[in-house]
């Protein structure tokens, strides 16, 4: 649960973590205690598309500049159905008091907080994924690696 401006943010997980559509909602409240609403803009942290997908069952925390990030369970794939990756996204709230998780391009790199450039709104650090179902080599490997 996260506190902002007064509201109480409860984030629960969807089921479904095998699944590209795995995502967090939202209740609100104006007590720890409640009673919640369900939050009509649900699900505010979901990642349905990209190499790696879905962004539920996670949790929220500031850094030292104040700003707030989602951390997610994801959804590789590759290998089995349970392969699973954590990501973590920039969050904010807009003047209408809605928390959203800022998930597009979330599987590309970024910039760390302290190094973030002038990039506006997202830490992107304008890096495409251009390896994409190409072959990859490897100057040494291990039988069970």
């Amino acid at each position: 649960m996260t506190k902002h401006k007064g509201i109480y943010y409860l984030q629960y997980a969807a089921p479904g973590t095998e699944f590209k559509s795995y995502a967090d909602g939202i209740f609100t409240a104006s007590k720890p205690t409640g009673p919640f609403v369900y939050a009509p803009y649900s699900p505010f942290s979901h990642k349905p598309t990209g190499f790696i997908t879905a962004a539920g069952h996670g949790g929220m925390f500031q850094d030292k500049q104040g700003k707030y990030w989602k951390v997610a369970t994801m959804f590789v794939g590759g290998e089995s159905d349970v392969d699973r990756r954590v990501g973590i996204f920039p969050a904010t709230f807009d003047e209408d008091g809605q928390l959203h998780a800022d998930t597009y391009l979330g599987d590309y790199p970024q910039y760390l907080p302290r190094l973030r450039k002038n990039t506006g709104d997202h830490n992107l650090a304008g890096w495409m994924l251009l390896s994409y179902k190409k072959k990859a080599r490897a100057s040494s490997s291990h039988r069970s690696h």
